[in-house]
C-alpha cells in the first residue's frame, strides 16, 4: 500500500511548560482557507468544518513524521487536546 503524505507550512510551534509542570507543544496542524503546497499537480484548502465529525468521533492521535511508532498523544487519553478555532485546528 502507498502512503501519501501532505505537508503543509507549520506556521507556529510553542513548547512549554504547563501548570503541572509537564512539557507541552502548541500548534496548528492544519490553518483554514490557505492553500496547501503542490501536492502534484494540484492544491488543497481546508474548510472551517473539516473536522466536526472528526473531532466528536474519532479516536485521534498525533504522530511525529506521520509515523505510527512515533505517538505525540491521543485525544482518548487526554494526551492530546484538540480545538478548532477561527484560524484552524489547534493542538
Amino acid at each position: 500500500m502507498d502512503m501519501e503524505l501532505r505537508r503543509y507550512p507549520l506556521l507556529e510551534l510553542r513548547i512549554h511548560e504547563g501548570e503541572d509542570g509537564q512539557k507541552r507543544i502548541d500548534w496548528y496542524p492544519s490553518v483554514f482557507d490557505s492553500l496547501s503546497e503542490d501536492l502534484g499537480g494540484f492544491r488543497e484548502r481546508i474548510g472551517r468544518r473539516a473536522f466536526t465529525k472528526t473531532l466528536q468521533e474519532g479516536n485521534i492521535r498525533a504522530l511525529f513524521n506521520h509515523d505510527s511508532n512515533y505517538i505525540l498523544g491521543r485525544n482518548q487519553n487526554d494526551t492530546l487536546e484538540l480545538k478548532v478555532d477561527l484560524k484552524g485546528l489547534r493542538a
